[in-house]
C-alpha cells in the first residue's frame, strides 16, 4: 500500500465485507483477502488473514467459553502442542 487515495478506501471496503461475511460463513477472509491482494503485497495479506481470523476466533471461543469443556479439549492441545513443532521442524 503506497497511501493512494484509492487504495484506503478498497482495503476498508474488503475489511468491511470479510466482516460482514464472517457472519454468514466459515470463510470470512476470503472474500477480505480476494481484494487485498490488488493493493497489499502476498506477505501483507496473510500477515492480516492470521490476526483478524485470530481475533475472530478468539472472540467465538470467548463468547462459547462456558460451554468447552477442558477434558475434551485436553487430547487436541496434547496434539497440538506436540504436531506444530514438528511439522514446522519438518518445513525447515
Amino acid at each position: 500500500m503506497d497511501g493512494s487515495t484509492f487504495e484506503l478506501p478498497l482495503f476498508l471496503l474488503a475489511t468491511f465485507a470479510g466482516a460482514l461475511v464472517a457472519g454468514l460463513s466459515a470463510l470470512p477472509l476470503v472474500v477480505a483477502a480476494s481484494l487485498w491482494l490488488y493493493i497489499l503485497t502476498p506477505l501483507q495479506s496473510a500477515t492480516l488473514i492470521v490476526g483478524f481470523g485470530l481475533l475472530v476466533q478468539g472472540y467465538s471461543v470467548w463468547r462459547l467459553r462456558r460451554a468447552l469443556d477442558g477434558s475434551k479439549l485436553l487430547p487436541f492441545i496434547v496434539g497440538a502442542a506436540l504436531g506444530v513443532p514438528t511439522g514446522v521442524s519438518l518445513l525447515t
